[in-house]
């Protein structure tokens, strides 16, 4: 696919580069001139409210009120105004292209963009987009795909396995059959819910065809975590459509199932594993998508524990950085905010009575 530069292009680049210098972490502030190592970590929907609460929610579960979170150690820091929505939002990140609601790295005319994965590509360095949402969701859509709209979620999958981009891992694998593509093999997800088939098109066997090695479903989310093998190309799909929230694996809830499903800090670590292999280094793109779906239905607790799991996978990065520090970038942001997420007595109360949270009135609270 030939792709059209965008006249903006080079303000991204600038953007970017403004972006590296601003978010160096720990006690390097001096961003690599040539960068080996990129990381672009973005928290779907997420609002300096969720980083607040996310600051909480540490020193809760840690019982230290001065429990550092990991967001909190980039010694220099920018707030910015985000687009409106995903799509909007991650075209403008991955192609530093102006926003634009519902369509997926096309310009105003239809011409494709380049994205900072496809000069990652001909730079002959690895690239990765993981996420806990589906793989067909708008903001990995917007790394491996170029569509009018981001409810194409066909469109979307099948460029994807022609993207050439060397690692897609989340969930979507409902979408990634027809039902008379059914493989009477597959017939879990890891998440414990019966396999469905509802894509217009046999996905799975285009990426296969294009040289991807498949993970799919319940034994696929373990061969992924285990597997000693480096395929130049993987796709991992793991569940119907988003992965479960973590409130899901905390209340036990599907088990055993969801003890196999891998959480996005396990993904990012194995996904450095695959990655490493590439002599020039790599781009991955991680995307903490579900502090987005547990904003939209307003209940503090799921934001929380998102936000937790979005430590977790920084705590990964981080560990990189620690061993390869003149050669790693780390890139920190969102792609629009959720809703400002707000406090009230109702929500802090449900907050309170959760029973997974060890929460305290008292004078050492």
């Amino acid at each position: 696919m030939l792709f059209r530069k965008a006249r903006w292009f080079s303000l991204w680049m600038v953007f970017l580069l403004l972006l590296t210098m601003s978010h160096a972490p720990l006690a390097h502030a001096q961003t690599p001139p040539k960068p080996k190592y990129i990381f672009l970590i973005i928290g779907d929907g997420m609002g300096q409210g969720h980083l607040r609460l996310g600051s909480i929610y540490q020193s809760v579960i840690t019982g230290d009120q001065d429990a550092p979170v990991y967001w909190d150690q980039f010694p220099i820091k920018n707030n910015v105004v985000a687009g409106g929505e995903s799509a909007g939002g991650g075209t403008s990140l991955a192609t530093g292209y102006p926003p634009q609601a519902g369509i997926i790295s096309q310009d105003a005319n239809g011409q494709a963009l380049t994205t900072i994965l496809d000069v990652a590509n001909l730079k002959g360095m690895g690239t990765g987009v993981i996420t806990n949402s589906s793989i067909t969701d708008a903001t990995p859509a917007t790394y491996i795909a170029h569509t009018h709209s981001r409810f194409y979620v066909n469109d979307i999958a099948d460029q994807g396995s022609r993207s050439k981009v060397n690692l897609i891992c989340g969930g979507g694998l409902g979408y990634m059959r027809r039902e008379k593509d059914r493989d009477t093999a597959l017939q879990n997800d890891a998440a414990g819910s019966e396999v469905k088939c509802i894509g217009l098109r046999h996905h799975m066997k285009s990426y296969a065809d294009n040289g991807y090695r498949i993970f799919a479903g319940l034994e696929g989310a373990v061969d992924f975590m285990t597997t000693k093998d480096r395929p130049m190309h993987a796709l991992g799909v793991f569940t119907n459509g988003n992965m479960i929230f973590q409130a899901t694996r905390v209340s036990r809830r599907w088990e055993p199932q969801t003890h196999d499903l891998p959480t996005l800090d396990d993904m990012t670590n194995r996904s450095i594993e695959f990655l490493t292999t590439h002599e020039k280094g790599f781009v991955l793109v991680i995307e903490q998508a579900l502090i987005d779906k547990a904003s939209h239905k307003q209940c503090l607790d799921l934001v929380a524990m998102e936000m937790e799991i979005m430590n977790r996978t920084l705590g990964v990065v981080f560990d990189f950085y620690q061993d390869h520090p003149e050669e790693t970038l780390i890139i920190f942001t969102a792609d629009h905010e959720c809703g400002y997420l707000t406090y009230d007595d109702k929500r802090i109360e449900a907050f309170k009575n959760n029973p997974s949270l060890p929460w305290s009135e008292g004078p050492d609270a």
